[in-house]
């Protein structure tokens, strides 16, 4: 492998284990779809709406539904939830596989 394949092998490991974070400036159908473009994991605010209101309504007492939180080092973080309102949103004109999880503290 010469010098420049090895640099591509190296860009494309760092471009897979990449994770960008937004606040809800990058909630964007755009900067969503770049990252899932790129291979490039992502994490962002969501902008609150009625829907998204809604969801996290119908759900605040289904015990069921929210999971501990975890810290980066995979450990629980004493007091906060998390709970997944995919389901409970329409999300279609996002990019396929995008998921709504909502914290509760």
């Amino acid at each position: 492998m010469n010098g420049s394949s090895t640099a591509r092998v190296k860009v494309e490991a760092v471009r897979r284990a990449m994770v960008a974070r937004a606040d809800s400036a990058g909630c964007t159908e755009g900067f969503v779809g770049g990252c899932r473009q790129l291979r490039v994991g992502f994490s962002v605010v969501a902008r609150s709406n009625r829907q998204i209101q809604a969801a996290i309504s119908r759900v605040e007492e289904e015990a069921n539904r929210w999971l501990p939180a975890v810290r980066q080092d995979g450990e629980s973080r004493t007091g906060a939830s998390v709970a997944e309102v995919t389901d409970l949103c329409d999300l279609g004109s996002w990019p396929s596989g995008t998921r709504l999880i909502v914290p509760f503290r």
